[in-house]
């Protein structure tokens, strides 16, 4: 059996280049449980999945060569791996796959469902996962912890290593088609918008991982990022960070309790306070057009409001898309 692989292990943009990493063609003649050890050597070698913005790994092949371990019709268990403090009552809860050289086998934009037996039970909720749709190994859930939650509750008290959580996915089909694996630019979309509040961030993630990847430098991205305190806007200084690289991505954060020091009105034009109402959504947002897509994601209640802002303001329903 001739199996023909191009696997290149790629740095994301502007992050330290990994030890030997570059471009590599491989032509592979022989059994796939061979094939399947040297693919793990390489994603074990470029250090794949450290941090939320580290390390990406291409493949591009003519047969399937990633078990896709998630299923749409089934739950299937998964053990929790390890359990990362974020923010205030925001924690990071990464979960196995059956081994290295499985991914979750999502798109952008997909999620998940969990099921856990909660007090005799059977309690579903749905995240969208934080890691890469191709990271091999893990899959990601960005939580925010609080005691309302039964299952925030219950996953939170899952012990790393000894309890499981069961996943069905993917789901979201809907999702609008970004295209930002395109090679070269479409007549498509061209400009997107992320408003996302708390936890609702996941998914923003995902795509502005997507357009750093694939260094999408002609889309024009912004994200406008909420939360109740600073201290749940996780993931903020690397966001920075990763704009002041890219400047097709701009950034807009707001809270609605500021804390000492939070930048006061007009100090700088990246912060503000209070609600996304409509004059912050007609101030922040790009412009109405064909070539825009919204992507709206966060608490219920905030994205009942937010969809029938966006519809008063200018923005029809189609140019939009929420999770909620």
């Amino acid at each position: 059996m001739a199996i023909f692989l191009n696997v290149g292990l790629t740095s994301w943009p502007h992050t330290r280049q990994a030890p030997g990493s570059g471009s590599h063609n491989f032509i592979w003649i022989g059994p796939s449980d061979a094939l399947q050890t040297l693919l793990a050597f390489c994603y074990s070698y470029a250090a794949i999945g450290k941090t939320v913005f580290g390390l990406g790994t291409r493949l591009l092949s003519t047969a399937s060569i990633h078990n896709r371990q998630l299923s749409h019709d089934a739950f299937t268990s998964l053990t929790l791996r390890s359990v990362t403090s974020l923010g205030h009552f925001v924690k990071l809860f990464r979960f196995d796959l059956p081994s290295s050289h499985h991914t979750t086998g999502l798109k952008i934009g997909e999620y998940v469902a969990v099921r856990a037996e909660i007090n005799n039970e059977q309690l579903v909720r749905f995240y969208s996962p934080i890691s890469r749709p191709d990271d091999p190994g893990h899959i990601d859930l960005l939580i925010k912890v609080d005691d309302q939650g039964a299952m925030s509750k219950h996953i939170d008290a899952l012990v790393p290593g000894v309890d499981a959580l069961e996943f069905k996915g993917p789901l979201g089909k809907d999702f609008p088609k970004l295209a930002i694996a395109r090679t070269v630019p479409s007549a498509g979309v061209k400009r997107i918008a992320l408003v996302a509040g708390g936890t609702g961030i996941s998914a923003m993630i995902q795509v502005i991982r997507s357009v750093l990847f694939h260094k999408r430098t002609d889309l024009e991205v912004k994200l406008l990022y909420g939360a109740v305190a600073p201290s749940e806007l996780v993931f903020k200084d690397v966001l920075i960070e990763k704009a002041r690289d890219n400047p097709n991505i701009k950034l807009y954060f707001t809270v609605d309790k500021p804390d000492a020091a939070w930048p006061k009105e007009g100090e700088n034009s990246m912060f503000g306070t209070g609600y996304m109402s409509a004059d912050v959504l007609k101030r922040e947002l790009p412009p109405p057009g064909d070539d825009l897509r919204i992507i709206v994601c966060g608490p219920w209640k905030m994205c009942q409001v937010l969809k029938q802002t966006l519809t008063e303001i200018g923005y029809p329903k189609g140019m939009w898309y929420c999770f909620m």
